[in-house]
């Protein structure tokens, strides 16, 4: 039986930047799209060689099976043995999440990106690859796109909150290395006005995703900060009231 999913709830909040963190950030997002990009070539690689393996191809022959209520042992045994077949490729040709976070960071230290991405967010990054190419393995999609001018990478993310690109939740800071933090947009304002985001900012934040965005007609660039947050969301104080019980004197 399948666990159930953890409940998690998003907090987003812009950043007041200055030029010089805009140069930074758009220098992190830019070696995050290069190592998306030699990533997927790898991946992309892989999956070829996948589909041009015949223990592939003699894996698709095979019976399907079934698994519902209603199938019978022969029926099971089937689809068994088909799943098994195909996973004796992938093991094969190293296709796992797990190695596509290894060849990211590989790349990430090949290409002397240390200063920019840190490991974790090398693994994400690996992640966002392998669940591309595992949909277009399983032709669930398209054969994925590699990132450029027309489709920029727009967002990053970390595995935890104790690493490079965390939430400083006692200066409300979004820090991306031990030397570099950039705080809020009017931090003691906005908190002030919006009672929910300040109860909600209580919580424990699971990890950050840097997000860019161009605004308006202009296509003005601005840059947001994601908490993903533990546990479900806080209601407002109007849907509090609203759920209170009546007043039965």
């Amino acid at each position: 039986m399948a666990k159930p999913k953890k409940q998690i709830h998003v907090v987003e909040l812009a950043l007041d930047t200055t030029g010089e963190d805009n140069r930074r950030i758009e220098g992190i997002l830019e070696a995050a799209k290069r190592l998306i990009n030699t990533t997927l070539q790898d991946g992309l690689g892989i999956v070829d060689a996948i589909r041009n393996d015949p223990a592939w191809d003699a894996a698709r022959k095979m019976p399907r099976g079934a698994t519902g209520p209603q199938a019978t042992d022969k029926q099971r045994a089937a689809h068994k043995a088909r799943s098994e077949a195909f996973n004796a490729v992938l093991v094969a040709h190293r296709f796992s999440d797990a190695n596509f976070q290894h060849i990211a960071i590989e790349h990430k230290n090949a290409a002397g990106f240390q200063d920019r991405i840190g490991s974790h967010i090398a693994q994400k990054l690996g992640t966002r690859v392998f669940n591309s190419c595992q949909e277009y393995l399983w032709n669930h999609r398209g054969r994925p796109r590699f990132k450029g001018i027309k489709r920029p990478l727009h967002s990053i993310e970390s595995k935890n909150n104790a690493t490079m690109l965390h939430w400083d939740s006692e200066n409300f800071r979004l820090v991306l290395n031990k030397n570099w933090s950039i705080a809020i947009v009017d931090k003691h304002s906005t908190l002030k006005k919006d009672e929910w985001l300040w109860i909600a900012l209580q919580g424990k934040v699971k990890y950050c995703r840097l997000v860019r965005r161009y605004i308006g007609a202009n296509r003005d660039c601005r840059y947001y900060v994601q908490l993903v947050m533990d546990g479900p969301a806080p209601f407002k104080s109007s849907v509090q009231g609203n759920l209170a019980e009546p007043d039965t004197m």
